[in-house]
């Protein structure tokens, strides 16, 4: 049963900065979601038989957890569900592949060039 955030603490930390929670010290209204279960497998067997693809993109300060419950349920109808954690700037919190962390940080890429970076990675993700 994989974690509703794979990053934990730092994946509900970063949302409660997005919604103000952490600038008035309410953090702590989101951290129940440091440690909660999210019902998904974590790197499952690919199954036997064809299933559909939906590939999950995350919206502006969003995450690819937040959507988790819902997606579990399309996985659970038969697709596959692959979340992808941009690394554009507008997720919450994102850890990139050697290991650093980049907070949310929208202004790190022109509008042009997040929308590219987000492109490829769910061309990337599908193919």
């Amino acid at each position: 049963d994989a974690p509703y955030c794979l990053d934990g603490r730092a994946t509900s930390d970063g949302m409660a900065g997005l919604v103000g929670f952490r600038q008035l010290g309410l953090s702590f209204l989101l951290a129940h979601l440091a440690d909660a279960r999210s019902g998904c497998g974590l790197d499952a067997q690919p199954a036997a038989e064809r299933c559909p693809l939906l590939v999950y993109s995350h919206g502006f300060g969003g995450n690819a957890d937040m959507a988790s419950y819902f997606l579990s349920e399309l996985a659970a109808a038969g697709a596959v569900v692959a979340a992808v954690e941009h690394t554009d700037g507008t997720a919450s919190n994102t850890v990139l592949a050697d290991g650093s962390t980049l907070p949310f940080s929208p202004g790190r890429l022109s509008r042009s060039e997040q929308l590219d970076r987000r492109a490829a990675e769910l061309v990337h993700t599908a193919t």
